[in-house]
């Protein structure tokens, strides 16, 4: 929300120094201390809150030994803290038209449920055992589908190769270059019609002319109220194809079937060439259901190690911090097209998104394990 609000007051009144806000980076920065700030603020009150309701740890008889039975009363249902201070930062510094972030806040609410669900089990319904682990790993499988699901087939993740953000911004590429595109131009109409929404992929062959807002260079610092020129690109219908491609993305059965492996060299495992199955199954019927597979895998086995971990002071936020700032690195590596290049892997368009979410999760567990620390 606040990215938007900036963004307008740099685009109205062309503020010196207000085009930072546009940057990843500093985003991403934001969000870390406001996630930091806001768990820290609100994890008193909500702990003196479930102290005052009786909210407290319910541990099985005897079933982890005397080093847990002095956790007995002990607030319980503290994950309410982490997720304030991770939604409410990323609602703020995030991009909300990024279909990445809305993936990951639905997930995290998700999961964030099931918790609250077996926390409620063992307080109010003085269940021990809380949520049955069936329903447990019901829910966790069906976001896993779910996530799958919607990587698959949703247009805004089908592998597109994009050279333009979800603000109508075109990023550079030596073959937009060629035609006459530079960063940063604003795409506004494509064959004289308004360009609200990304054309069908059998349209690309079709589209010929591209008009553009083009931002002029002030003379001197104090010239901050020049208006865009609108510069229109005629595309030869030949490479109106190729042109469209790089643009928009390929738009049809271009899906990337594979996943890179961090720190080795061209090691990637491709879904769609399983050793044996690939010569009696369609390559793409296969990529798909291997890695539908291997993201409701990946989401239960993650959600699980983390409730697992759960329990001793501290142990399930401070690795789920260490674990968050790596994915947050790799995803911000991974959605810029130059360091992606230059370290060799795959880049994945917008998904840089995901290190503003990456640091409010890291900001949230450190504010958190102020709370939670031994003793």
């Amino acid at each position: 929300m606040l990215y938007y609000f900036f963004d307008w007051i740099n685009d109205v009144y062309q503020v010196p120094g207000f085009g930072v806000f546009q940057y990843i980076s500093f985003r991403g920065v934001m969000a870390l201390v406001f996630s930091l700030i806001i768990s820290l603020l609100i994890g008193k009150r909500i702990i003196n809150l479930l102290q005052k309701k009786q909210i407290g740890e319910v541990v099985r008889d005897s079933q982890f030994g005397p080093d847990h039975e002095h956790k007995k009363g002990t607030p319980t249902m503290g994950g309410l803290i982490i997720l304030l201070a991770i939604l409410i930062p990323v609602l703020l510094w995030g991009d909300l038209k990024n279909g990445y972030v809305w993936l990951i806040l639905i997930g995290t609410v998700w999961m964030g449920l099931i918790g609250f669900v077996d926390d409620y089990i063992k307080v109010f319904k003085k269940d021990k055992k809380g949520l049955k682990g069936k329903f447990k790993l019901a829910g966790q499988v069906a976001l896993g589908l779910m996530v799958g699901l919607v990587m698959l087939f949703h247009p805004d993740f089908m592998g597109s190769r994009a050279h333009i953000t979800q603000l109508n911004v075109v990023r550079q590429s030596p073959l937009l270059a060629q035609y006459g595109f530079k960063t940063s131009d604003e795409l506004v109409r494509i064959n004289n019609a308004a360009f609200t929404d990304f054309p069908a992929g059998n349209d690309y062959p079709s589209i010929t002319s591209y008009t553009l807002l083009r931002s002029k260079q002030p003379q001197n610092t104090l010239d901050y109220s020049l208006t865009p020129d609108t510069v229109v690109l005629a595309v030869p219908a030949g490479a109106a194809l190729k042109v469209a491609r790089e643009l928009f993305g390929p738009r049809d059965r271009s899906f990337v079937y594979h996943t890179d492996f961090p720190f080795f060299k061209s090691l990637v495992f491709d879904y769609s060439q399983v050793i044996g199955l690939d010569r009696i199954i369609d390559s793409d019927l296969l990529g798909r259901g291997v890695y539908l597979l291997v993201v409701i895998f990946i989401i239960t086995a993650v959600s699980n190690a983390v409730n697992l971990t759960d329990g001793i002071d501290g142990l399930a936020a401070g690795t789920t911090a260490i674990a968050g700032a790596t994915l947050g690195i790799l995803a911000y590596l991974s959605g810029n097209v130059q360091f992606a290049g230059y370290l060799n892997i795959s880049y994945i368009p917008l998904s840089a998104e995901l290190f503003v979410f990456s640091t409010a999760l890291v900001g949230a567990c450190i504010g958190f394990l102020w709370y939670n620390s031994y003793p």
